[in-house]
């Protein structure tokens, strides 16, 4: 990490990657500004409760998520969160309580075979990249594009074990972040067309139209 913030100086902000210690403030700003603000989340009404941090922690304990801290406050003001995926995963929305949840999930997933970026690449084992995002307080300074060219910088060192990279995004704008940095769309759900029982499922999404489902090679 001491690589990373010399080549990509913040003044008054440091990546650190995620440790234990920081893990329960890592959650609680997902709770706190990522879901609220995330189209699909948000269209539903989701809230993150206790079950769903839970959830989250063990997603999240191979400690490879970036963060961003306010060095003044000590405080995570932006967050990139990653982890390993391999080839015998298996979808299991079993353990999410909450339908809204669930429903998100069923929609993110809905084409999971031929989402298979193991049998696109060749590989056994690849990464995830699940959410983007910074603090309103600190948005506007194009942080996202900081920490995903981070996120980048710090995992092109695994690229020969982990060849490749994989997220779903649902937010235009976070979109247009992934494509500056090369991530090619596989698959695109348009948020219109998806319906249950002839009614549209996701409503008043703004300009956020789709969810795009991205690869990138390292």
């Amino acid at each position: 990490m001491q690589d990373i913030n010399a080549a990509l100086p913040l003044d008054g902000l440091l990546f650190e990657l995620l440790s234990e210690g920081r893990m329960q403030a890592l959650v609680d700003f997902l709770a706190d500004y990522y879901f609220p603000d995330m189209p699909l989340s948000k269209s539903l009404g989701v809230v993150a409760d206790d079950s769903l941090k839970e959830i989250l922690k063990s997603r999240f304990s191979e400690h490879l998520s970036l963060i961003l801290i306010d060095e003044s406050s000590d405080e995570i003001i932006g967050i990139k969160t990653a982890l390993t995926l391999t080839r015998s995963v298996q979808l299991n929305t079993d353990e999410i309580k909450d339908e809204t949840m669930k429903t998100i999930w069923k929609f993110i997933y809905q084409k999971h075979n031929e989402m298979n970026v193991f049998k696109r690449f060749d590989v056994n084992v690849a990464i995830k990249f699940p959410h983007l995002g910074v603090r309103p307080d600190f948005r506007e300074r194009g942080l996202g594009f900081k920490l995903i060219e981070a996120a980048l910088m710090f995992f092109s060192q695994f690229a020969l074990e982990m060849p490749c990279i994989t997220v779903e995004v649902s937010s235009g704008h976070a979109q247009r972040i992934f494509e500056k940095y090369g991530f090619e769309t596989i698959h695109t759900f348009l948020y219109a067309d998806y319906k249950e029982n002839g009614e549209v499922v996701f409503k008043n999404m703004g300009e956020n139209v789709s969810t795009k489902v991205y690869v990138k090679q390292l």
